[in-house]
């Protein structure tokens, strides 16, 4: 499951948009979150064979071992969606700035045109001026 989970999530970053692997860790851990509930009630389940005299204790352990093996999984699980969702945020950041950058270019773009036209009245290109400064 935990493979399962890297491999997903690599798999989603190589493709690029952090929000389909924001979407996928969400899912993985809503699977996992799922799991823990059987879990839980498989040790509910092997706590009363043991206390009944139907067990030697061992399924004690092993349902206590695997629920804590899941516990440790949503961890890590919980652990991934908050570096995704920090990566989104980031992402989301970053592009903000890139488009801001985009329009400051091209508004400076536009003025370095028009002050490299020298046509027009002396008023004109003293208007065009203003508008630049």
């Amino acid at each position: 499951m935990e493979q399962r989970m890297t491999s997903d999530l690599m798999e989603a970053l190589q493709r690029g948009p952090e929000r389909a692997a924001l979407q996928q860790v969400e899912e993985f851990q809503q699977e996992v979150l799922k799991e823990r509930d059987s879990f839980e009630r498989l040790c509910q389940e092997a706590q009363a064979l043991n206390e009944g005299g139907r067990g030697d204790g061992s399924e004690t352990r092993v349902s206590a071992q695997l629920q804590s093996q899941s516990q440790a999984l949503l961890r890590r699980a919980k652990e991934k969606l908050r570096c995704v969702q920090v990566s989104l945020q980031e992402t989301l950041g970053y592009e903000e700035a890139l488009q801001s950058s985009r329009l400051w270019l091209s508004s400076v773009t536009e003025r370095l045109h028009l002050l490299n036209s020298t046509t027009g009245s002396k008023e004109a290109l003293e208007s065009r001026l203003a508008a630049v400064q």
